[in-house]
């Protein structure tokens, strides 16, 4: 697996935009800041939250294959292959996609910066 690079935040923006995802992303931000990270049922329960919104919103005409295809890069495998993956196997590997490439702390800085 490979860390994230600067054109895999703009294919994931993409998909974000095509799957009508920011909201959701910004008020799921906000509950997270709520939990600090310190409540682990509240941490799960936002994770359930997260991850049946994501599935909700990839039922979106193309979103399916659009992440099938951004996934691929990171994973170094085929987008078929991501869609073939068994759900422990695709869980276990964005775990550690998110563990790697530190995006806690990239959110957090996200959420930080001003305009």
């Amino acid at each position: 697996m490979r860390k994230l690079n600067t054109g895999d935040i703009f294919k994931a923006a993409r998909i974000i935009k095509k799957a009508k995802l920011r909201e959701s992303i910004v008020d799921f931000a906000k509950k997270g800041k709520k939990t600090n990270g310190n409540d682990e049922e509240a941490v799960e329960s936002l994770g359930l939250e997260i991850a049946f919104s994501v599935l909700e919103s990839c039922g979106n005409e193309g979103v399916e294959k659009e992440l099938y295809e951004f996934l691929a890069g990171p994973f170094e495998i085929t987008p078929d292959k991501i869609e073939q993956m068994p759900v422990d196997e695709l869980l276990k590997n964005l775990k550690d996609l998110a563990t790697n490439n530190n995006l806690m702390l990239f959110f957090k800085s996200a959420g930080k910066l001003t305009i």
